[in-house]
């Protein structure tokens, strides 16, 4: 029930901040304009990531001020709200994110927040800060179509969710309830046809945060090195393999892998027949 509680509370005002948002970015012209390499074909609103990381925050703050071992990934995924909220408005270049966010992830293992991957702690170092960055990056890249980006990390957080419960987490079970509401609001504006979108601000907050709450989830199961290895990577199965079929297609078409395209697998979708208005939810649920 508390779970429950958690997530109308946050909806709600993630559903009031983010049509404040909405309507601001509209009147200072702050829109994603029509380009070939994007989806939409409309200036649609930008910065919904404001009202998800506001939310958020807040929420976390006010029901678990005492998760301490969640301060160092907040101040990591702050890092690159801030980041991506500055490239929302001038457009930075890749490299500047990249180094944001290997700041932010070392933040992170600095705070002691860490996979016992391997028996050696620097090796442990390095894999993590690989995770998180993939992580962040893989959400980021998965923001392309209506309702996408936002909903896969919906549906990460229910199984985050139930791994905390499985753990008999308490604590940490309430931070994915918190970032669902947080989704949830701005989703009621970004599912097709979309009237805003979370921008570079709410994808790498969300990628980030995402990446570092499933950290926590499996630190308390280390002596089970299957779960340790597995239950992360099943989590974020789709982004992982979109981000890993995007990367190498376009490294061996010559392309950045940065740079915009239609050559998601929820483009792959739409090309094969399937709805555009459709099919980034069926896309979305299917982990489920």
């Amino acid at each position: 029930m508390w779970p429950a509680i958690v997530i109308i509370f946050t909806a709600s005002i993630s559903l009031l901040l983010t049509y404040l948002v909405r309507n601001a970015a509209r009147s200072y012209g702050v829109v994603a304009r029509p380009r070939p390499d994007r989806w939409h074909q409309k200036p649609t609103a930008l910065m919904g990531g404001i009202a998800i990381y506001l939310t958020f925050a807040g929420g976390f703050l006010f029901y678990t001020p005492h998760l301490s071992a969640f301060y160092p990934i907040m101040l990591g995924a702050t890092i690159l709200f801030a980041t991506g909220l500055i490239d929302d408005l001038i457009q930075l270049k890749p490299y500047i994110k990249l180094v944001m966010q290997l700041i932010a992830a070392s933040i992170v293992v600095y705070g002691g927040l860490r996979m016992p991957w391997t028996s050696h702690q620097s090796i442990n170092d390095l894999l993590t800060i690989f995770w998180l960055v993939g992580i962040t990056n893989a959400i980021n890249l998965l923001d392309n179509m209506d309702g996408l980006a936002g909903g896969i990390s919906l549906i990460a957080c229910i199984f985050l969710a139930i791994n905390f419960a499985a753990s008999g987490q308490s604590v940490e079970l309430l931070l994915p309830p918190i970032m669902i509401g947080a989704i949830a609001g701005f989703l009621v504006f970004n599912f097709n046809p979309a009237s805003i979108f979370m921008g570079d601000c709410g994808a790498l907050f969300l990628g980030f945060s995402l990446g570092g709450i499933a950290l926590m989830s499996g630190e308390a199961r280390t002596r089970n090195l299957a779960a340790v290895l597995l239950t992360p990577v099943l989590i974020f199965i789709i982004p992982i393999l979109d981000t890993s079929i995007v990367t190498v297609t376009r490294k061996l078409s010559g392309r950045a892998v940065s740079q915009g395209g239609r050559d998601h697998t929820s483009h792959r979708l739409v090309a094969s027949g399937c709805h555009s208005g459709g099919q980034s939810s069926s896309f979305t649920w299917l982990p489920s």
